[in-house]
């Protein structure tokens, strides 16, 4: 990477959301674990409307047991999914700052 950047912050501010992107595409390319996490959510938000509803919806629902104990699941699944790209994306940052600092 040329060094056309004074620092770090700088570099963030110019290409945070490629950086992002690129991450998530990857792991999207690349990490079984990420993709099954990715599919499986997908399959319960298509075939469980009501954890749109309870997420984002307004109002009161009401959830039966098997329905919290879904809901629990899919945001256990999504908590993984979250650190996931949070790892990926600090060793991303690890090898740009090494790349932006030689």
């Amino acid at each position: 990477m040329e060094n056309e950047y004074e620092n770090l912050e700088e570099f963030l501010e110019e290409n945070y959301e490629e950086i992002e992107d690129s991450v998530y595409a990857y792991l999207e390319d690349t990490d079984e674990e990420y993709q099954a996490l990715l599919h499986e959510t997908s399959e319960m938000d298509a075939k469980y409307p009501f954890i749109w509803q309870a997420l984002y919806g307004e109002g009161e629902i009401t959830l039966t047991e098997k329905e919290h104990a879904l809901l629990f699941d899919y945001l256990m699944m999504e908590n993984e999914i979250r650190a996931i790209e949070r790892r990926a994306l600090y060793v991303r940052g690890l090898a740009d700052s090494i790349d932006l600092f030689e």
